[in-house]
């Protein structure tokens, strides 16, 4: 018998839950949009655009602590255990084989909601994302005079990338929620592409 830890998302979905089976792996999955999933697939390699702050030791600090806009970035890719919770967000879902990323990235849980101070409460939606951050890259901290401008140009460039892309992909799926607004162009390709896996209803 298996035991399912409280962490663990268990799919309902028959065609996903296969796909697991088949390949024996642990899946993260990261919602995005198709134009971005298109050229991802084109050039190969996902950018890591996404950013969490990270300060000396591993420790972790709310967003009203002192020290907290003395901070470090780490970049890279947003996952989630949970499919279910990234169908809701975008139009097409990649999943990525965690173990393969494992051999070159490091991959780290991380609890967003946590960063919010004054006294905010998160209670049964402490878990909600059930987040694995993909690190690609790192940047250093920003100083108070520049802070505002140079962080808006840091978020519009990739550190890193998760690439070969196809070697820690397993495929993507088009989610139903957002299949009529996604640009024909764009779906013709998805849908031709070898790591095309269906459309994912939840």
């Amino acid at each position: 018998m298996k035991h399912i830890k409280l962490f663990e998302y268990v799919t309902k979905n028959k065609q996903l839950r296969n796909i697991i089976d088949k390949f024996s792996v642990a899946p993260l999955y990261h919602a995005l949009k198709s134009e971005y999933a298109h050229k991802a697939l084109i050039e190969n390699k996902l950018g890591g655009y996404s950013i969490q702050r990270t300060w000396e030791g591993g420790k972790r600090l709310k967003d009203d602590q002192p020290g907290y806009n003395e901070s470090d970035f780490i970049r890279g890719i947003s996952t989630s255990r949970d499919i279910d919770y990234c169908a809701r967000w975008n139009d097409v879902i990649f999943i990525f084989d965690q173990n393969k990323l494992k051999t070159k990235y490091k991959v780290v849980p991380y609890n967003w909601g946590y960063s919010i101070g004054r006294g905010y409460k998160q209670g049964s939606r402490a878990k909600r994302e059930r987040e694995e951050f993909v690190i690609t890259g790192f940047s250093k901290g920003l100083k108070d005079d520049e802070r505002n401008l140079k962080f808006m140009e840091m978020v519009k460039k990739s550190e890193g990338y998760i690439e070969p892309l196809d070697n820690y992909l397993i495929g993507s799926f088009i989610t139903k929620a957002h299949d009529e607004y996604i640009d024909e162009k764009d779906k013709k390709f998805l849908k031709s592409h070898k790591k095309y896996l269906g459309v994912y209803e939840n």
